[in-house]
C-alpha cells in the first residue's frame, strides 16, 4: 500500500493501490452497491446493505454490469480532446453512461 510509483507519461508520482482502490469504487457504485453523494464519504445502497462478504462475486455480481459502463464510456471519448480537462471528463462521463 505504501508503494509509490512514477508515472512513464507524465512523470507524476503515484499509489498503485490507491489506484485500484478508486477503480474498485467507481465500479461499486456503476453497479449500485454503494454511492457516494460527496466524494469523502461512501454509504451502502440497498442493493448493498443485502450482500454477504462470504457470498459476494464481484466477477459475477460488478464486472458484467460495469464493463458495459466502461465500454459506453470509452466509446463516447475516442478522439475527444476533453479528455485533458478533468471537470469536463467528469462531466462527460456521467452524460454518456446515464443517458
Amino acid at each position: 500500500m505504501d508503494k509509490i510509483k512514477t508515472s512513464k507519461k507524465s512523470g507524476k508520482k503515484y499509489s498503485p493501490f490507491g489506484w485500484e482502490f478508486n477503480f474498485a469504487i467507481k465500479n461499486l457504485a456503476f453497479a449500485d452497491f454503494i454511492k457516494y453523494p460527496q466524494r469523502i464519504y461512501l454509504s451502502l445502497t440497498e442493493k448493498g446493505r443485502l450482500v454477504t462478504p462470504d457470498d459476494f462475486e464481484p466477477k459475477k455480481e460488478v464486472r458484467p454490469l460495469v464493463d458495459k459502463v466502461w465500454e459506453k464510456f470509452s466509446n463516447c471519448f475516442e478522439g475527444n480532446i476533453l479528455l485533458k480537462n478533468k471537470k469536463s471528463r467528469h462531466k462527460i462521463l456521467l452524460f454518456c453512461v446515464f443517458t
